[in-house]
């Protein structure tokens, strides 16, 4: 599932004069020019109608990721919270790896419902009849998905990440210019939750592809410590838990999209 100090570190918004290819607010540079490019290699199933959607919204994903793999190499000197979010520099490589994997959507082998052939993941729409399409799930996808807010999780595992209702009442991404979506920062804390960086569809989507390629490596809400959204939670972080918290990098792909300096 899906949400974002820096020791001794501030933040601020770089205010971007001039943005060119600006196209209701998203730049075409690194979302739009992509699309009909990249969505004929997801795996969408049962989805219906909405495939489209699932379709552009992993498409807005997925180019939003080769500026912040180039910058997560970079490691500490990058500008764009990387020291924040992940504490030093080693962890640069492990970083892009996982970033790289999303963006090509690398197939993994040990996943259910074949342990031997590789896949990368598939997106299911949960639907009243999913648990008897999917029986080696041992849970039913349709109620999980009406606990309150829940937009879609990684059926653990499995090679399967599941999309709710919830995750098709959002927009697919930002639409107002970078300039103008700054997180206030007081005492060298972010101020609220972090719904800046989580409540849009391909923000949601790179959290759950996250979870996908740590696997159970990752922070859950069955793990010790538990996965953890909020912001200054999940940058309180050692290096050692950055890594395996999917929220960390959704919180870097965005500030490194919207142009923060952390």
């Amino acid at each position: 599932m899906a949400i974002f100090l820096m020791a001794g570190n501030t933040i601020r918004c770089l205010l971007i004069l001039m943005i060119t290819g600006i196209v209701h607010g998203l730049p075409a540079s690194d979302d739009r020019l992509s699309l009909n490019a990249t969505t004929t290699r997801f795996l969408i199933s049962d989805c219906d109608s909405r495939t489209s959607i699932v379709q552009q919204a992993l498409a807005l994903a997925v180019s939003s990721l080769p500026d912040a793999i180039a910058d997560a190499q970079l490691g500490t000197a990058s500008t764009h919270g990387f020291t924040a979010f992940f504490k030093q520099r080693t962890s640069a490589p492990a970083v892009a790896t996982v970033l790289q994997k999303i963006h090509s959507q690398s197939p993994v082998r040990g996943r259910w419902p074949n342990l031997i052939r590789a896949s990368p993941p598939e997106f299911i729409c949960a639907k009243f009849d999913t648990v008897l399409r999917y029986k080696h799930l041992n849970f039913d996808p349709y109620l999980a998905c009406k606990r309150p807010k829940v937009y879609g999780f990684w059926a653990k595992r499995s090679r399967y990440i599941v999309l709710c209702d919830y995750f098709f009442e959002r927009p697919p991404a930002p639409t107002a210019p970078r300039s103008e979506t700054c997180i206030k920062v007081k005492d060298n804390s972010f101020q609220g939750f972090g719904n800046l960086l989580c409540l849009y569809q391909k923000y949601m989507l790179i959290h759950e592809m996250v979870h996908f390629y740590l696997g159970t490596k990752g922070l859950g809400w069955s793990t010790q410590p538990v996965e953890k959204y909020a912001l200054n939670d999940a940058v309180d972080l050692n290096a050692e838990l950055s890594l395996r918290n999917p929220q960390n990098y959704q919180a870097f792909v965005a500030s490194k999209w919207y142009q923060w300096t952390l």
